[in-house]
């Protein structure tokens, strides 16, 4: 019979360790992949390689909010859509810039049209210019 652990795993590290220390044949990720949504690229980099992938670029986590956003919208409607979606801020914006503030003013919407502007706007001012030769 196959054993298969859940709870509390929150990054690629704590997958290696429950495969370690229960011998277990799979894991379960819940809550981890709400809070970190690369968390599967992460792990099977990881039990691949024993590295750790960097986290995610502020432009991959707009991008792939924008599309979470647009395929809520499209299969709830547009308000319980963007509603359905706001647990979901933190977990893509952690650790970026002025993020709280951020978080704050996505939540005031019900729509999706001005959370598409904010995203646009967030991007614009914190994502890495290169810088000239």
């Amino acid at each position: 019979m196959p054993v298969i652990v859940n709870g509390d795993i929150m990054t690629a590290e704590n997958v290696r360790e429950v495969f370690a220390s229960t011998g277990c044949d799979a894991v379960m990720i819940g809550r981890g992949a709400v809070l970190n949504p690369w968390i599967f690229r992460q792990t099977k980099h990881f039990l691949a390689t024993g590295e750790l992938l960097p986290d995610a670029s502020i432009e991959e986590r707009v991008d792939l909010l924008r599309e979470h956003l647009r395929l809520s919208v499209e299969y709830k409607g547009e308000r319980a859509g963007v509603i359905e979606l706001r647990k979901h801020y933190s977990g893509f914006l952690r650790g970026l810039p002025h993020v709280s503030r951020i978080r704050m003013e996505l939540m005031q919407f019900t729509e999706a049209a001005p959370i598409f502007e904010h995203l646009t706007k967030f991007l614009e001012l914190y994502s890495p210019r290169p810088q000239p030769a």
